[in-house]
């Protein structure tokens, strides 16, 4: 096994890898786990690939077509998800892409995606395969994730689901030291099938997930033909239309409980006055009209009556604004050949295509800035002039006397993110047996190529090198520059000023997969401890991965989303 890593860009991985398996040997074709027998114990050489370790006496859940359509669950990781191995993983409730995204390593995940985490030993340590070959790994344009997005997998086109609850690296890999999850695909289809399913929350009324499916096969003497359209639209859960999710603790009924932001629309300012060296830690005591300003006095305790000490109850309750469940559109298309040839072969041909359309969204943005805020570029080291026209304090906030400016940016709604995942997959295998040793040998030959595409679209996020310049001196604020208040309270932040600073964030991913596999395996000969066997195969895997984000959050000019003052 080699790996070889190549940086192409600024966030673009390619890693080529080839593993070549040979002389694999074992005696007996029991199987593992077999007991022990009168003749003498089993003699059993697991890690080859003799036998698939899906077909053996192993730990495996198998979910049949009958099982996964009791579930009335529209989502295969939905359904993996509740098995008693699971771990987790993404599914349709994880609404925090845009502030996990972008993370130095380009491991990015993605809202609308879904994936199986078998024994919580993270994501790329589950194999996850289709008809026992591997499938493209997930984009939703955070990153380069390393684990299959099963959302991406028509599932018209399942048959069955077999998980292996047992770690197979010895066979595949270190992404599979967790287990496996092999989905099988149908082959044999007599004419029309059609279902429908139209659910939601019980007593809400709300979330209504809607799937349709059908599939058209034909089965003629040596042909087997099926194509399948799917169709599945999730609704969105807004956590403001449940009681237990209404405050950041389950269950609270304000801020008290703890949880909530200090970035509110009414600001908070922890500064120290140069004219008495007092510290301070004040709010607003309301928001003031359009083109009113608040106003600061030294000589008053708190600075004046516009401003008044910061509190707990005065913490701003983000959690309305997220989604509990997010929503989601799919469009799956698939078709699958399967002709018998001379000889006894058998070739196979498959093609899928799914479309997702989702999205998730965050309260509208904290804007931090200043020494404590903690964002790691410019907005740590703004000054806040003495001469911008909203400044009440009548001092620079810079060095020695500014420590952390928060101001909620109601005026701009929610931090909204959009994706959308194109995903393409093409798949052929040539099997066949032959005579060898004198014994029969099976052979496949197997050729996959697969694609995936994302785009994200973020609105609700600033550029901090504006932010800085429209905080500055506003002597330096021409042009286009429009100087930001940040100290007036909700509403005082107009259109102009939030067409200066802010932009729309656009960001893109790619993965591809180009897979070449060839395997034999049969008996040599018979000993009296069984069969002697063995195992020959080569494999030629190409995985590319390219993540290309918004050039302004590549020049690390945006508000870090990614940081944890962000996420609330």
């Amino acid at each position: 096994m080699s790996s070889r890593k190549r940086l192409l860009s600024t966030s673009v991985l390619r890693p080529i890898m080839s593993a070549l398996v040979l002389g694999v040997v074992a005696l007996s074709a029991a199987p593992a786990f077999a007991q022990d027998t009168d003749e003498g114990e089993t003699i059993v050489v697991t890690g080859s690939r003799i036998r698939s370790p899906l077909q053996q006496n192993e730990p495996v859940v198998n979910i049949g077509q009958d099982e996964i359509a009791r579930t009335g669950l529209s989502s295969t990781a939905d359904i993996l998800q509740r098995t008693p191995i699971s771990g987790g993983g993404l599914n349709q409730r994880f609404n925090s892409s845009g502030n996990f995204g972008n993370p130095p390593d380009g491991g990015g995940v993605g809202a609308g995606s879904a994936e199986i985490d078998l024994r919580y030993l993270g994501t790329p340590r589950t194999l996850v395969l289709v008809d026992g070959l591997r499938w493209v790994n997930g984009a939703s344009a955070s990153g380069v994730p390393g684990s299959v997005d099963l959302n991406t997998i028509p599932p018209g086109m399942i048959d069955r689901i077999e998980v292996l609850q047992q770690g197979a690296s010895s066979i595949y890999g270190s992404d599979a030291i967790a287990g496996v999850v092999n989905i099988l695909t149908r082959d044999e289809q007599d004419g029309l099938i059609a279902s429908a399913q139209y659910g939601g929350f019980y007593d809400y009324g709300d979330g209504a997930t809607q799937e349709y499916n059908a599939s058209f096969g034909i089965n003629a003497p040596g042909t087997h033909v099926i194509v399948g359209v799917g169709y599945v639209d999730q609704d969105s859960v807004l956590a403001a239309d449940r009681d237990i999710s209404l405050f950041p603790q389950p269950g609270a009924t304000s801020c008290l409980a703890g949880g909530c932001s200090s970035g509110t629309p009414l600001g908070r300012f922890i500064i120290t006055d140069p004219n008495t060296l007092q510290g301070l830690d004040v709010t607003l005591a309301s928001a003031f009209p359009p083109g009113g300003f608040p106003t600061y006095n030294p000589a008053l305790a708190n600075g004046g009556p516009d401003f008044v000490p910061f509190a707990t109850n005065l913490r701003f309750n983000f959690q309305p604004f997220n989604y509990v469940a997010t929503p989601s559109e799919r469009l799956s298309m698939f078709g699958q050949l399967v002709q018998d040839l001379p000889h006894g072969m058998e070739l196979r041909l498959r093609a899928s295509y799914v479309e997702r359309q989702s999205a998730n969204q965050a309260a509208p943005l904290p804007l931090f800035v200043g020494p404590d805020a903690g964002n790691g570029n410019l907005l740590d080291t703004v000054v806040i002039a003495a001469n911008n026209p909203y400044n009440p304090f009548g001092f620079d906030l810079g060095p020695g006397t500014l420590t952390f400016v928060g101001r909620r940016l109601v005026e701009a709604g929610p931090r909204h993110y959009e994706q959308n995942v194109d995903t393409f997959n093409l798949t052929a295998s040539l099997r066949g047996d032959a005579s060898l040793f004198g014994n029969p040998w099976d052979w496949d030959f197997n050729v996959v190529w697969s694609e995936n595409k994302a785009e994200q679209t973020f609105t609700g996020n600033v550029n901090a090198q504006n932010v800085v310049r429209a905080l500055g001196d506003v002597n330096a604020c021409t042009g286009s520059c429009v100087p930001l208040n940040i100290f007036g309270g909700a509403g005082s932040i107009t259109p102009a000023m939030l067409g200066y600073i802010g932009f729309v964030q656009r960001d893109s991913s790619e993965q591809t997969l180009l897979d070449f596999s060839y395997n034999m395996t049969g008996d040599i000969m018979t000993l009296p401890a069984g069969a002697l066997s063995a195992a020959f195969g080569i494999e030629n895997r190409h995985t590319d991965g390219r993540f290309d984000p918004d050039p302004i959050v590549a020049a690390g000019f945006d508000f870090p989303s990614g940081s944890q003052l962000a996420a609330n």
